[in-house]
């Protein structure tokens, strides 16, 4: 008994850093339902791992912590994943084990059970630590009555209840453990990835991402013989802005410029903001005159909006932009690039608050 419920412990173990390694890649929360499902499926199976080390009680019933693997896809996954769970090891209490029996149609009965009950504790507004140790309290106590059911003898149950109720405290309490370590890891993964591509102060992408997707897009625009179009910005006199009302103020007037540009722009534009008071804006399959016309409006609409202050009252901002197009100014990423830049250059040196665009390439 005492060894397969300690190999039932080491699949619990496994399963549970094998999932954190899987919802590293795959969040569960896109594509919600879907998700929880196949979650549910691959709980299921490691719940069918454990029925394989069994506890054989009598010819027709077994006893293991498969109520656990419920456990585990209604905290790491929800409510669909637990459910999903829970009918897969009845089926399969059926299917694989004996067959149609009154002992593995109460033992199916249990599984869906305690998969309902798991579905409703998920939706208690309680803390993890605390939903998992009444889901697993909840399960033990579901297959003990079971158990009496089917056994109905005071001399062997008294042994298994003892060992099966304490080693599944025990492992509830080490599989609540492991299981919180991994989702905070899980969290603070997320957190961090967030970190490395999004700039802190506005939301946007940072440079790190802008040049991944500039990368991407143009890879993109080549296959597909689009256009893509960026648009270089930079807020006119913005040390002055900051010597002015302080670096809270210049802080808050990126912000809002970070608002103003992602109003302005598609859904499928990326903007970003590659450093000090610079922003881009890359445009997939847009022509180069197209693009011009939206950096006049960024123009405009920065021009005429009201920026906050922290401190209270509001001012009045300008951008210089740069504008250039593969394929029809740039014929590579490099010289749409240095076409934006010098165009921006171009703008500042003009008196700023204007838009400046590439030359277009003759085509022979």
């Amino acid at each position: 008994m005492l060894r397969d419920l300690f190999v039932n412990s080491c699949i619990l173990v496994t399963f549970i850093f094998t999932g954190s390694l899987v919802l590293q890649k795959r969040v569960i929360e896109q594509h919600r339902w879907r998700n929880q499902v196949l979650f549910g499926l691959v709980a299921g199976g490691m719940g069918i791992v454990l029925m394989q080390f069994s506890v054989r009680v009598t010819a027709t019933t077994i006893l293991d912590m498969r109520h656990l693997a419920v456990v585990l896809a209604a905290i790491f996954a929800g409510p669909g994943a637990a459910m999903t769970t829970a009918v897969v090891l009845a089926i399969a209490r059926i299917l694989l084990f004996g067959g149609l029996s009154p002992s593995s149609e109460l033992a199916a009965s249990t599984m869906l059970l305690i998969g309902l009950g798991c579905v409703w504790l998920t939706q208690r507004s309680w803390s993890s630590w605390r939903k998992f140790t009444i889901m697993n309290v909840y399960g033990l106590s579901v297959v003990s009555v079971t158990l009496y059911l089917l056994v109905r003898d005071w001399a062997i149950l008294r042994r298994l209840y003892v060992f099966y109720w304490i080693f599944g405290l025990l492992m509830g309490a080490l599989t609540t453990y492991l299981t919180l370590y991994v989702l905070r890891v899980r969290a603070l993964y997320f957190q961090l990835e967030e970190y490395s591509t999004k700039d802190f102060l506005t939301g946007l992408n940072n440079v790190r991402k802008f040049d991944e997707v500039f990368n991407e897009m143009m890879n993109q625009a080549q296959v597909r013989e689009e256009q893509l179009s960026l648009l270089l910005l930079d807020i006119d006199h913005f040390k002055q802005i900051n010597d002015t009302y302080g670096h809270p103020g210049g802080d808050q007037v990126l912000r809002d410029l970070g608002h103003v540009l992602a109003r302005a722009c598609r859904s499928f534009d990326v903007v970003s903001r590659n450093g000090g008071e610079e922003f881009t804006m890359l445009l997939p399959d847009c022509s180069h005159e197209q693009a011009c016309e939206v950096a006049e409006r960024v123009r405009r609409m920065v021009e005429k909006h009201l920026f906050r202050l922290p401190a209270g009252g509001t001012i009045r901002i300008s951008v210089s932009i740069g504008v250039a197009t593969y394929s029809e100014t740039a014929q590579t990423q490099y010289e749409v690039y240095q076409q934006a830049d010098d165009a921006l250059y171009s703008a500042k040196r003009l008196g700023r608050n204007r838009v400046i665009s590439a030359q277009v390439r003759s085509r022979s």
